[in-house]
């Protein structure tokens, strides 16, 4: 004999989709936070991915006609030198970006065109960010740290809910099906 209450809860859970969504994003996230702050991220993933914004940045920045170098995650002139790094890498926010994608109750094939979507669109506005933060670290040093610490954070978490947001809608729309009321 099944027990009630095990029952009621399975029955909440199916008729609040939300609750489910909200517990998979939570278990996806403190999944990526105890993994984030191991040694192992840091040197694997933190690491090249702050070295690869350096030197795409490096490129964008040497075509726009500035004289700079990259050292591993670093952009060098002779006016800035911009360090990528922990929290410049944008991988906070890809990962929360890619948790509230897995959460969704939808094929794991939508999942993955979802992914295929919106991480590197994360990519090309982390890019545009360094290469901007480096600008203004030259012609206007004095709004840098605002545009470093309060403005980019702020414009990036918000474009990956967002993206997101835009990709759910679209995907759950698509979903259901349509009714003609003539």
């Amino acid at each position: 004999m099944q027990n009630p209450q095990n029952t009621l809860n399975l029955n909440t859970l199916r008729k609040n989709p939300l609750i489910v969504y909200l517990a998979v994003f939570g278990f996806l996230a403190m999944l990526f936070y105890a993994f984030y702050t191991s040694t192992w991220y840091f040197k694997n993933i933190i690491e090249p991915v702050s070295a690869f914004y350096a030197k795409t940045g490096n490129t964008i920045l040497n075509i726009l006609g500035f004289d700079t170098l990259h050292n591993e995650t670093s952009i060098i002139s002779e006016q800035l030198t911009l360090n990528v790094f922990t929290g410049c890498d944008g991988t906070e926010a890809m990962a929360l970006f890619a948790s509230a994608i897995i959460a969704l109750g939808v094929s794991w094939t939508t999942k993955f065109k979802g992914l295929l979507f919106g991480l590197p669109l994360l990519v090309l506005i982390n890019i545009i960010r360094v290469v901007s933060l480096f600008i203004l670290g030259i012609f206007l040093p004095s709004l840098f740290d605002f545009f470093h610490v309060q403005f980019w954070q702020i414009a990036y978490i918000l474009s990956a809910m967002l993206i997101w947001l835009y990709w759910a809608n679209k995907t759950i729309f698509k979903q259901i099906p349509s009714s003609n009321n003539a």
